[in-house]
């Protein structure tokens, strides 16, 4: 069985690197490889650089309601699925916090998997 190697999650969407390097994530509680993460190299750290100052720029420029009425729908989703959120907390391998690039990603894809179209 292959296991899955998740990219790096850049500008809305997954970006290889370039170097190709990866790492394995393991279950904590077995020991056992669950899947694969690509490294952030130079690359991959350059395109997030640029990808948050385009953010910024256009955050920026947004009235203070516009910004307002974001960061409350982003509460609202949180408060909705707070139950699922507390159940990561037990599913995600401890290793993961050691790297919080990965442990963003990893919510990240798993909140992107769950969301309605």
């Amino acid at each position: 069985m292959s296991l899955p190697t998740y990219q790096n999650f850049i500008h809305g969407k997954p970006m290889a690197n370039k170097s190709k390097e990866t790492f394995a994530v393991t279950n904590p509680a077995t020991g056992e490889v669950i899947y694969h993460v690509e490294v952030a190299d130079e690359f991959i750290q350059q395109e997030a650089i640029k990808s948050a100052k385009e953010g910024f720029s256009v955050w920026s420029a947004m009235m203070p309601i516009e910004r307002t009425r974001i960061l409350n729908k982003a509460v609202a989703l949180l408060r909705e699925r707070n139950d699922e959120l507390a159940k990561l907390k037990y599913s995600i391998p401890v290793s993961l916090f050691k790297k919080p690039t990965v442990l963003i990603l990893k919510l990240a894809l798993m909140s992107l998997s769950t969301m309605p179209a």
